[in-house]
């Protein structure tokens, strides 16, 4: 298709004659951008007097079976006052009317510029004119994400378009012979199939599959403007766009504040509900008291006896209650297994974290001066706590405890596998080279560092 512009022509807009089967249709390109009216002005312009003298004695002088006009905006459309097209400058708006009315043959509008597709018919006079929209095949309303928008944005973009569509009272746009309205929100492309032998156009729009999503067939001979232009079942009462307009405005707000009301909702989830009192954190060692065995030793003489004192019971008594909930009684670790003589040691430290007095979350950190290493095990929260920043807060009172009592030392654990990224995020790093190991029973592990 030659849609040559002449050298010097102020605005690209031109004309061809394509071939089509049993005859020829006249392509008309318009140019709405060179001399458009600012929109703040009443009685604006698109074409500029030059292309309206040259479109009318294009249309005068064609000697095609049809003709297609080609605008970049939509012609029958008015969405309200949303938007770009001719409803913006009425005038203009009736004047290309008024000169398509002139022209006898069979006339049709192709145009574009809303990110879908979509078919509206009018009645002008005892005339049907159609304007065909067809827009876009990288951009679409249900496409947004590929136009940059904010993935979450993107979905209320989508949403808002779908349901203007579905409520909107939209007066010009064609129904198929379902009744259903022929619009098509996802990425597209439109084809018009001349038959003047048989003096019928259809106009199609393809999405992505390779069946027509969208599908009419037109009779030549009553396509054009044969007088003032309505839609094809009359205008609506005031009244029933404002209810639509109503109706769509509280699905949006439902729309945009469903998210809001879930994000608020998650949040108070994992996060802890306000009133909820604050975790508290504590870490402590095994404290002993000295006393005398009533048993003589071999040497005759009383032995010294190093038991636990009452508090340092309770607290790893207390600990090792979160501990066999999360490892006994959920992963399955025989209790012989998950206590050990370390858990009594001096030197371990302990790490406990209540919420309103109870125990919610514990760890410990053993302790190898030869290897100035400081191993933290046994990280554990209740289920009914996770996903709130507990178990983040145990491991960091560990590594501080550590640090504090041993400086110097290399704080170390052995991280299940599948909580290698939790430990990662706060600065932990895995052993190059070393594989997973296991540590419990069937429990892969990897050995990190910090």
């Amino acid at each position: 298709m030659d849609m040559t512009v002449p050298r010097g022509q102020a605005g690209v807009y031109s004309a061809t004659t394509v071939p089509v089967a049993g005859g020829a249709v006249l392509v008309v390109a318009l140019d709405l951008r060179y001399h458009k009216s600012p929109y703040s002005s009443s009685d604006g312009d698109f074409l500029g007097e030059a292309q309206w003298a040259w479109l009318a004695e294009t249309l005068d002088s064609t000697t095609a079976d049809a003709v297609v006009v080609v605008s970049s905006l939509q012609v029958l459309d008015e969405r309200y006052g949303l938007g770009e097209r001719w409803g913006r400058f009425p005038g203009a708006r009736d004047r290309l009317l008024n000169v398509l009315e002139a022209y006898p043959r069979p006339l049709l509008i192709i145009s574009g510029d809303v990110h879908m597709a979509e078919l509206a018919t009018a009645r002008c006079g005892r005339r049907t004119l159609v304007d065909f929209t067809s827009s876009g095949m990288t951009h679409a309303w249900s496409y947004q994400m590929r136009a940059g928008f904010f993935k979450a944005f993107a979905h209320v973009l989508t949403a808002a378009m779908a349901s203007f569509q579905a409520l909107a009272p939209l007066e010009w746009q064609a129904v198929d012979a379902r009744g259903r309205r022929m619009h098509f929100l996802d990425l597209n492309f439109g084809e018009l199939d001349f038959d003047i032998a048989r003096g019928v156009v259809t106009a199609r729009v393809f999405g992505t599959e390779a069946e027509p999503v969208l599908e009419r067939a037109f009779r030549l001979q009553e396509l054009g403007v044969g007088g003032p232009c309505r839609p094809v079942s009359g205008f609506l009462p005031p009244w029933r766009h404002a209810i639509a307009l109503a109706l769509w405005c509280f699905c949006m707000c439902c729309v945009v504040l469903a998210p809001v009301v879930i994000a608020v909702l998650v949040a108070w989830f994992f996060l802890g509900r306000p009133a909820q009192a604050e975790v508290t954190l504590q870490d402590f060692t095994m404290e002993v008291s000295l006393g005398t065995n009533a048993q003589k030793g071999i040497f005759g003489k009383s032995q010294l006896e190093m038991t636990l004192t009452a508090s340092s019971k309770e607290l790893l008594t207390r600990a090792r209650a979160v501990r066999f909930r999360v490892f006994c009684a959920e992963q399955g670790v025989p209790v012989g297994v998950e206590r050990d003589a370390y858990d009594t040691a001096r030197a371990t430290i302990h790490v406990l974290a209540a919420l309103d007095d109870r125990p919610i979350g514990a760890a410990r950190v053993v302790i190898d001066p030869q290897k100035r290493l400081g191993k933290i095990g046994r990280v554990c929260v209740l289920e009914a706590h996770r996903r709130r920043g507990v178990g983040r807060r145990v491991v960091r009172r560990a590594v501080e405890a550590l640090r504090r009592s041993h400086p110097g030392y290399t704080a170390s654990l052995g991280s299940q596998v599948e909580a290698v990224g939790f430990y990662e995020s706060m600065g932990f790093k895995l052993v190059p080279g070393e594989e997973p190991f296991v540590d419990g029973p069937g429990c892969l592990h990897r050995t990190m560092v910090m």
